[in-house]
């Protein structure tokens, strides 16, 4: 923590947080101009945020260790980072009843979501389905091979003639 006059923060104060908001440590620097705050954080996305106090514009900080190498800020930033392997924070709509709902998301951003045009058929069987659609709208098409099986002479309707075609084919063996 940095607080570029050398007076302290003046009431201003940082605090770390995960990403579901669960407070993980505050903290500030009461006289000087700098401080260390130590934590030992589990694999995950994290959210600092810096302020308040007067003379904020004298606070900065810096995070030593998240995913990537350092992270810095300055008040009233509020900044998310990662820490582990592999980069954990996941910014995506995370609204279920939406198209593009990410189920791994773990950062809202609702200025991602769309809630119109992913409708459509959803029924993998039938002959207009559509994988990007989310929600089914009643329009799917299902094609029947044969919608008449009986029809044998394909005139469109059954009669004597489909009759003898099929007691001219009856104990044929196939």
């Amino acid at each position: 923590m940095f607080d570029a006059f050398g007076d302290g923060w003046n009431g201003g104060s940082y605090t770390l947080s995960t990403v579901d908001g669960v407070v993980v440590g505050e903290g500030t620097i009461e006289i000087g101009s700098s401080a260390t705050d130590s934590y030992c954080l589990a694999d995950g996305c994290y959210t600092i945020s810096a302020g308040g106090g007067t003379y904020e514009s004298e606070i900065s900080w810096t995070v030593v260790g998240a995913f990537g190498g350092l992270v810095s800020g300055a008040a009233p930033d509020e900044v998310t980072f990662n820490v582990g392997t592999g980069d954990q924070c996941v910014v995506g709509c995370d609204i279920s009843c939406a198209c593009n709902y990410d189920a791994a998301a773990n950062i809202s951003d609702l200025d991602q979501c769309v809630f119109s045009g992913c409708e459509g058929c959803t029924y993998p069987d039938a002959s207009n389905y559509n994988g990007d659609s989310s929600s089914d709208d009643g329009t799917c098409v299902f094609d029947i091979a044969n919608p008449c099986p009986a029809d044998l002479n394909g005139d469109g309707s059954i009669t004597t003639g489909d009759l003898l075609i099929f007691l001219g084919a009856f104990g044929t063996i196939c």
